[in-house]
């Protein structure tokens, strides 16, 4: 018996693939800059990055169906942006 899950995944394009991974690398660059000080998260640059690499992330998790993942990411998505107004009005 074949596990749906496993078989969503297999079908994922090369496409949707380089571009869940090019957004987990934007994220971790996001977190490895601000964790080694290099990047403070009051940079508009940080929120960007987390912005963009959850998109990314998260339109790979859509086309898996991966709900939960998915959620995370909007979660993400929202998080930066409010950050994006912190930094614009402060």
């Amino acid at each position: 018996m074949k596990n749906p899950q496993i078989e969503k995944i297999k079908n994922t394009t090369i496409e949707t693939k380089i571009i869940g991974w090019t957004g987990s690398l934007l994220i971790i660059t996001a977190y490895s800059l601000n964790s080694l000080q290099h990047l403070p998260s009051d940079n508009i640059i940080y929120p960007i990055l987390n912005i963009l690499g959850a998109s990314m992330m998260g339109y790979r998790v859509f086309k898996n169906k991966n709900w939960s993942n998915l959620f995370l990411e909007i979660f993400w998505i929202i998080i930066a942006i409010i950050s994006i107004i912190n930094i614009i009005h402060f």
